[in-house]
């Protein structure tokens, strides 16, 4: 029971929580409180460096490097006195951030984990939408216009069946004439919405129709099919254990979320009391 309990995800999730608030708590300890007191750290200057040998490939000459130190002092005073005055109080703006900031801290643990092999295919097996491969279909079709006659119907598809010309049927049109293996969404945006679904119920090989897309009617041949296929894990592992760390991050985040609300008594007014 005890060793079933240390393999459950879940509880992996909680102590990296854990882990994450006390590291933070240990790598960034609260401050004496000097609230007339700006210390300027090795670490503070290294960051600021880095930040601007991230944005100009170069390091700050020495002007460069005191002129953003001044300003990293001038954000300082300015925000500590913003604070004293209370402006960071019910700013909707503000609270969003420190929101992100704490969901980002809660969901940083997931970066942390190793999925197996059953874990990625137990997350494929249960999203398999999210990975399929669509269907698609492959047809020739022949213009008949915006309208047509039964007459004009049979008369092209006893002239398509008995081996004629494609090109020498029909009337002239800028669609193409073939159109290779292609996922219904391809298709409805060249012929407009539904004729796909339309399609490809036809038989494979023969002209049959008439089908009417956005632009008129037509005489289709399915040339070939391909049913709609879940790749196999290792041809799209990337993309799976992409999400499965998504899923896992949002799982974290929530559970974590949960303790932390219980540590709070909550009372919501009705409207007009």
């Amino acid at each position: 029971m005890f060793g079933k309990l240390l393999r459950e995800p879940l509880l992996h999730f909680l102590l990296l929580g854990a882990a994450l608030f006390v590291g933070y708590q240990v790598l960034n300890p609260e401050p004496a409180a000097e609230p007339d007191r700006i210390v300027v750290t090795a670490q503070d200057i290294a960051g600021l460096e880095q930040s601007f040998q991230t944005t100009w490939r170069r390091a700050p000459t020495d002007k460069e490097r005191g002129a953003m130190i001044d300003g990293f002092i001038r954000q300082e005073v300015l925000v500590r006195e913003a604070e004293a005055l209370g402006l960071d109080r019910n700013d909707t703006v503000i609270r969003q951030r420190l929101q992100q900031k704490m969901t980002f801290l809660l969901s940083s643990g997931a970066n942390a984990l190793e999925p197996s092999d059953e874990d990625l295919q137990t997350y494929l097996a249960a999203n398999p939408d999210r990975y399929r491969i669509s269907g698609r279909v492959g047809f020739d079709q022949v213009y008949l216009g915006q309208s047509t006659t039964q007459a004009e119907i049979d008369a092209a598809l006893a002239a398509l069946n008995g081996g004629a010309d494609p090109h020498s049927v029909g009337r002239q049109t800028l669609l193409p004439l073939s159109t290779p293996l292609s996922p219904a969404v391809a298709i409805d945006s060249a012929f407009g919405s539904g004729f796909a679904g339309t399609i490809e119920a036809l038989p494979v090989g023969d002209w049959s129709g008439p089908v009417r897309s956005g632009f008129g009617y037509h005489l289709i041949r399915i040339t070939g099919s391909a049913p709609a296929s879940l790749p196999a894990l290792d041809s799209i592992r990337d993309k799976v254990e992409a999400g499965w760390r998504d899923a896992r991050a949002e799982e974290l985040t929530e559970s974590i979320y949960q303790e932390l609300q219980a540590r709070f008594t909550i009372e919501i007014e009705e409207a007009g009391t």
